[in-house]
């Protein structure tokens, strides 16, 4: 093949035409060219190299090549077990690492221990994918354990690099415990509201004060990114998502956003498990259309007003 026409090739439509493409590129015999493809397609990245099968739909396909091409400065609100945590903070961080071993990413979540279970999967994949370092051996190890720098939950990891920075090249770190004195490229936010810190102003206002603050814990040029679900209606993701710094991506479980819709990934059987389980309309509304008032039971209903001629309990 090529290697000038496929790095030009970008992302195709179809996901059954990029799997064919894919399938050249791998057969191709050239490292250097599936290496460099990886860098440059995220779908090829995570599928092929990370080996996600499970990414293998039409939807997922399309979610990837939108991160691909625009993964910095966006809010990326997605309706749960839709892989937006696989996509954007596990496979698209260790393309980033592969496409620039100095960049220092910071992962938050809403609780640091949170953010160590993000940061618990990249490890694991660096550690058992020896894909990664057979493409990538400038950047990653092969025995990360014993030959990174750093190479713990608590300080973080490092990969090969030039930059004798203090930073790792991911650090994990909550909401709840900013780290002191560090900047990094990268501020990664991934579901810094949950249904823990939702239920007063006091909660939220923390949330907010604490985004703000991790804002200043950056270098020059960097870039943010932030992943959640819908909690409630007024949770700090409402605020970001009318904030222009950011770009809103908002994807729900059905093609309309409504109970009544197509899901757009789930089964309907498994949509519909899900909601009888959640035994709560509004928690599904939230959670699976990411419009925290997208039911009739939550506005106001006139049936409700009932008149009386003298005050109850007054005689």
């Amino acid at each position: 093949m090529n290697r000038g026409n496929v790095l030009n090739y970008g992302y195709l439509k179809d996901i059954h035409l990029a799997d064919k493409f894919c399938q050249k590129v791998l057969t191709s015999g050239d490292n250097g060219l599936i290496a460099q493809y990886g860098r440059e397609n995220l779908y090829f990245f995570i599928r092929y190299i990370l080996g996600r099968k499970d990414i293998n739909h039409q939807w997922l396909y399309e979610r990837c090549c939108e991160v691909g091409k625009k993964p910095d400065w966006c809010i990326d609100i997605w309706t749960r077990e839709h892989c937006k945590s696989s996509i954007i903070t596990w496979a698209k961080t260790i393309q980033d690492i592969a496409i620039n071993p100095e960049e220092t990413i910071c992962l938050f979540s809403s609780t640091r221990a949170n953010a160590k279970k993000f940061l618990r999967q990249i490890m694991n994949t660096l550690e058992q994918n020896k894909t990664l370092s057979a493409l990538y051996p400038e950047i990653f190890y092969q025995n990360p354990e014993k030959e990174a720098q750093k190479w713990s939950e608590n300080d973080g990891i490092t990969v090969k690099r030039e930059s004798y920075v203090k930073e790792g090249t991911i650090e994990a770190w909550g909401l709840d415990s900013l780290p002191t004195g560090s900047h990094y490229s990268m501020l990664i936010f991934d579901d810094v509201v949950d249904a823990q810190n939702v239920t007063t102003a006091e909660q939220k206002s923390k949330i907010e004060e604490n985004f703000a603050l991790a804002l200043n814990l950056t270098s020059r040029g960097y870039k943010v990114r932030v992943i959640g679900t819908r909690y409630a209606y007024d949770d700090y993701y409402a605020k970001l998502l009318v904030n222009k710094l950011f770009t809103p991506r908002v994807y729900t479980a059905t093609d309309n956003g409504k109970i009544d819709g197509n899901p757009v990934f789930l089964t309907k059987e498994d949509l519909d498990k899900r909601r009888a389980a959640m035994n709560n309309d509004y928690v599904f509304s939230c959670q699976m259309l990411q419009n925290p008032l997208a039911l009739s039971t939550q506005t106001f209903n006139k049936d409700w007003v009932k008149y009386y001629e003298k005050v109850p309990g007054i005689s």
